[in-house]
C-alpha cells in the first residue's frame, strides 16, 4: 500500500534532510526546486519524476520566487 503526500514549498522554504525506510517517487507538479539526494543536488522542474531509494536522505529547498508542488508517493 502506497501514501501519497502533496508538499507544498513556499519561495525560500527549506525541508531539512532526512531519511525515509521506503522507496519514493517525486513528481513536480508545479514550480523549480533543488532535491537533495545524500550529498548530491539537483534541479528539478514541473514535470520532473525523481525516484529514491530507501534509506537515501533527502531534502528540498525553494530558492524561487514560486510555490513548488510536489506529490510524494512513498512505496511499500
Amino acid at each position: 500500500k502506497g501514501n501519497f503526500v502533496h508538499l507544498h514549498l513556499a519561495p525560500g522554504g527549506i525541508i531539512e534532510r532526512h531519511p525515509q525506510e521506503r522507496s519514493v517517487t517525486f513528481f513536480v507538479a508545479s514550480g523549480q526546486a533543488t532535491l537533495i539526494i545524500d550529498d548530491h543536488q539537483i534541479e528539478v522542474g514541473k514535470g520532473d519524476v525523481i525516484e529514491v531509494q530507501p534509506g537515501a536522505m533527502r531534502g528540498w529547498t525553494n530558492g524561487g520566487t514560486e510555490v513548488v508542488e510536489v506529490l510524494a508517493i512513498k512505496h511499500k
